[in-house]
C-alpha cells in the first residue's frame, strides 16, 4: 500500500510539475527547470494565422501560417509555435511552392528541414525590421526564420535560410503583414562551401493583405 501511495504521489508531482507554464511574451524571465510549456498566453500569435499575398505586377508571395499550440521543442519541453509555408512567383515564373501548410500532431515543427517559416519568438523592441509606422508604441514583432528548400546549405545539409522579422497591423481597415526577410548568414561557411548562397526569394522588406 506505502507503494502505491509513493508512486501515486511521484506520478502526480511530475504532472504539477509538467504544467508549469509560462508566457511566450516574457522578457527579462527566468527559465523554470525542465519540463515547462511556453504559452502564447497573451494570444499574440492568432492574427497572424490565415492566408497573405504580396503582390508587385507579375511577382507575388503567397504565405499560409497556422499556430501550433504546445508543440514538443526537441529539448523535453513544450512551446507555441506559428509555422507556415509559402508560394513565390518572379516575373510570372514560380520559383517555390511549398503550400499548404500543414502540421503532425506531436512532432517538433521548428527547424528548416521541417517547414519553409517558424516563428517561436516574440518582443516589443523595434529595430526598424520591419520599419512600422502605423504600429504603436509596444507593438509586439515576431521573430524566426524564413528558408528555402530550392537551395541547399550543405553544410548543414538543410535548406538555405535567413532570419524573419514580421508585425501584424491594420491600416485603414485593411488587415497587413509587414516582413522583413534576411539573407543567409555566411557566418560559419568553410572557405570551400558549395552549397547555395542565395534564396529565391530575394532579402528584404514586404507588406502582405490578409486574403
Amino acid at each position: 500500500m506505502k507503494n502505491i501511495l509513493f508512486i501515486l504521489t511521484f506520478l502526480l508531482m511530475l504532472s504539477c510539475k509538467a504544467q508549469t507554464i509560462i508566457s511566450l511574451y516574457a522578457p527579462g524571465s527566468n527559465r523554470p527547470q525542465s519540463p515547462y510549456y511556453t504559452k502564447d498566453i497573451d494570444g499574440d500569435m492568432n492574427p497572424y494565422v490565415g492566408t497573405w499575398q504580396w503582390v508587385n505586377g507579375t511577382s507575388s508571395l503567397t504565405i499560409q501560417l497556422i499556430k501550433v499550440e504546445m508543440a514538443p521543442d526537441g529539448f523535453g519541453d513544450f512551446s507555441d509555435y506559428l509555422i507556415g509555408e509559402y508560394r513565390y512567383v518572379e516575373n510570372g515564373v514560380e520559383m517555390v511552392n511549398t503550400l499548404p501548410v500543414t502540421y503532425t500532431s506531436g512532432e517538433n515543427p521548428y527547424g528548416r528541414d521541417k517547414h519553409s517559416i517558424g516563428i517561436g519568438n516574440i518582443t516589443t523592441v523595434n529595430r526598424g525590421f520591419p520599419p512600422c509606422l502605423t504600429c504603436p508604441q509596444g507593438a509586439r514583432y515576431m521573430l524566426g526564420y524564413f528558408s528555402d528548400p530550392t537551395r541547399i546549405d550543405n553544410e548543414v545539409n538543410a535548406p538555405l535560410g535567413g532570419r524573419l522579422y514580421m508585425v501584424h497591423t491594420i491600416d485603414n481597415g485593411v488587415e497587413k503583414l509587414i516582413i522583413r526577410i534576411f539573407p543567409a548568414p555566411i557566418v560559419g561557411w568553410k572557405d570551400n562551401y558549395t552549397g547555395a548562397t542565395e534564396m529565391s526569394i530575394p532579402a528584404g522588406r514586404y507588406t502582405l493583405i490578409k486574403q
